[in-house]
């Protein structure tokens, strides 16, 4: 298990600390406010705390999670003055995905107290921002990258126009040409990554694996479908498909889709924010 440093022992890290403990063996808080620090004494969650930024010298870790507003301050201060590596500082917030990567923290964080074994998946990977953090959350895994990297098929987006799901700024809004090398230079452990360029559901062709984790954020009602009815059957037991924007006003494709295969597989799901999105467990 991947050790790490939370930033912050105040509220955010707190959260963050019970939503990441079966990815991450937490091994210190540090926080550069002294009430803090005199608040909680030398632990918070039994997990050792500290003032002292230099500590992080001592200690045996692979990443720091900063739970707080001044990210790149405090990335800088690491970075510069105690010479952490860039990319061993990192955050799940400022972030333009904040919400769902905290969402899918919560969700991995329990397939992985579950111990489910198997694949990771994300169909609908565009530039990458929600799939590096999947790399993390499980970093012993295979990660399959699902995308065209050039923006919705032309037939798939038709379809959803006609039937009004979705209008056409919003399809063109998403028409950019993506480097699939630019993705892979964001993720944690690129090895882990296999690329699936090309159109769902020809891409899930010669697939074999079976997962424990699959995020859907295809947006359009065809490849969400023909998603959720590939990895269903190949989902382990306590695997968890997240469908994102379920409740999006500008792609009601996807909450007509998710209901019929729900009723269709007499299977059940839970809605986990305001519109963003789903979670099917597997029994």
């Amino acid at each position: 298990m991947l050790k790490a440093i939370i930033h912050g022992a105040e509220a955010r890290g707190q959260i963050t600390a019970l939503r990441c403990d079966a990815i991450f063996d937490i091994i210190a808080f540090v926080d550069r406010n002294r009430a803090v620090y005199s608040k909680h004494k030398e632990h918070v969650y039994n997990i050792p705390t500290y003032y002292d930024f230099s500590v992080v010298k001592e200690l045996d870790f692979d990443f720091i999670i900063v739970c707080s507003k001044s990210f790149e301050e405090v990335q800088r201060t690491y970075a510069t003055i105690y010479g952490v590596p860039w990319n061993k500082i990192i955050t799940f917030e400022n972030l333009v995905s904040e919400r769902c990567v905290n969402r899918l923290c919560a969700v991995a964080n329990e397939v992985r107290r579950w111990k489910v074994l198997g694949a990771v998946a994300e169909v609908g990977v565009q530039y990458g921002d929600t799939a590096r953090f999947l790399n993390l959350f499980f970093p012993e895994e295979k990660l399959y990258l699902f995308d065209t990297f050039c923006g919705f098929d032309e037939n798939d987006a038709k379809i959803d126009l006609e039937k009004g799901y979705t209008i056409q700024e919003t399809v063109d809004w998403f028409d950019v040409p993506i480097e699939v090398k630019s993705v892979l230079d964001k993720m944690f452990f690129p090895q882990q990554c296999i690329v699936k360029q090309g159109y769902v559901p020809d891409t899930l062709e010669g697939v074999d694996d079976t997962f424990s984790f699959v995020h859907l954020d295809c947006d359009l009602s065809k490849p969400i479908h023909d998603s959720l009815e590939f990895f269903w059957p190949r989902m382990n037991s306590g695997g968890a498909v997240c469908v994102h924007d379920t409740y999006h006003p500008r792609f009601t494709g996807v909450r007509d889709v998710v209901w019929k295969f729900s009723k269709k597989h007499n299977i059940r799901y839970v809605a986990n924010d305001a519109y963003g999105g789903v979670i099917f467990i597997k029994p």
